[in-house]
């Protein structure tokens, strides 16, 4: 009898130790140490830099749907990686479909290419009220190199970073990089009705990273069609969060050369877009020429900035503000000046003071409400 008690006995004891083994299994993966739970709980407010191109997304948005273009809606295609790189993703469509997002709005309408969807809706009937596109965004992931070794290698990393000229403390962050991996994304718009390639509206742009403080921080560099941005992520937010300001900052310089709006102006940037200098037209936006308007031009140029939106116009008069490089405007809750006027269509309390600026600097005695007045005067007073 006690022989026969004995089996069950063992045998719980084997099930108890295999799913004591089975649960040790599980739970045996690596400890995340406190400096690591730091950065982490750290990295749930991204950096500045990590938002920015999203938020200029937002800003072109924002002009692009206030103006009085034509309603357009775009479709991306499926934007695949042809390099076979695994560490990336397979394609990078919802990235481009989630940039796109940010830029919709009554004049713009993003309607997502899912044929799957598309002819098992059209068997309900749903196909009947479906949007076709005006615009397909094409392109892939066309270059992928892992972690090329810079170590000790300037020549090495120059043919890295061939795309741009760094800047001074960029350039430092990459020198003291150990290894840089290199992303390159291709992107074009293509009319659906004609299936042709818009010219002008194609860009080709490579994001390249470098670790410059290991398991903390990485630097991107972007370089494409003669510009350059760059920033910092944390380590948190891996390669892949690299590759998003890359397809973000893509989208970005796509539709704006297709608007023919200086995207490169909302972000800050000193450099400028020959293809957008180029095509510049002569109407709310245009302070290219710097020239003094003869009667007929200035009432031509008061009625198209009179139709714009609100957004628009406001858009408008930063973009002149801003080539008046103000470096002295006080911010008046520090004192301290401002930083340069980036435009974004905001009326805000930083674009107020730098128009109360430019009124005193030049005498203009117009309501501070007639904002066609202001912008016929930045026009006649605009730095050659």
């Amino acid at each position: 009898m006690k022989k026969f008690l004995t089996i069950p006995g063992v045998m719980l004891a084997c099930l108890a130790l295999a799913a004591m083994t089975l649960a040790a299994c599980g739970l045996a993966r690596p400890k995340i140490g406190e400096s690591e739970r730091k950065e982490i709980a750290a990295s749930a407010t991204p950096y500045e830099n990590d938002v920015r191109y999203e938020n200029a997304l937002t800003a072109l948005g924002k002009y692009i749907n206030d103006s009085g273009a034509q309603q357009k809606v775009i479709q991306p295609k499926t934007i695949g990686n042809t390099t076979g790189g695994q560490e990336l993703p397979f394609n990078v469509t919802d990235m481009v479909i989630t940039g796109c997002n940010r830029l919709s709005g009554q004049k713009l309408v993003v309607a997502p290419f899912d044929p799957e969807y598309i002819m098992n809706d059209a068997t309900t009937g749903g196909a009947g009220s479906r949007l076709l596109p005006n615009l397909i965004i094409g392109g892939s992931i066309t270059e992928f190199d892992r972690e090329v070794d810079v170590t000790g290698n300037d020549a090495n990393l120059d043919a890295v970073l061939d795309r741009g000229e760094p800047d001074t403390d960029l350039s430092a962050q990459f020198s003291n990089a150990r290894k840089i991996s290199r992303v390159t994304l291709d992107l074009y718009l293509i009319d659906y009705r004609t299936h042709v390639v818009i010219p002008g509206a194609s860009v080709i742009n490579t994001v390249n990273v470098a670790e410059i403080e290991k398991g903390r921080e990485f630097a991107f560099a972007i370089f494409g069609n003669g510009l350059g941005v760059s920033g910092t992520i944390r380590h948190s937010q891996g390669f892949h969060r690299a590759v998003r300001n890359l397809v973000d900052y893509s989208i970005l310089q796509l539709m704006g050369r297709y608007y023919k709006i200086p995207y490169y102006e909302i972000l800050g940037m000193t450099q400028s877009d020959p293809g957008i200098q180029a095509n510049l037209r002569t109407q709310t936006m245009d302070v290219a020429r710097g020239a003094i308007l003869s009667e007929t031009e200035q009432r031509e140029v008061s009625g198209t900035f009179a139709k714009a939106g609100n957004t628009s116009q406001i858009f408008a008069i930063q973009r002149l503000l801003a080539s008046y490089k103000f470096r002295d405007v006080p911010n008046p809750d520090t004192g301290a000046p401002y930083s340069p006027l980036v435009p974004d269509g905001d009326m805000s309390v930083k674009t107020k003071a730098f128009i109360k600026h430019f009124r005193q600097e030049y005498g203009i005695l117009t309501p501070a409400s007639d904002l066609n007045s202001l912008y016929m005067a930045l026009l006649k007073h605009v730095p050659r």
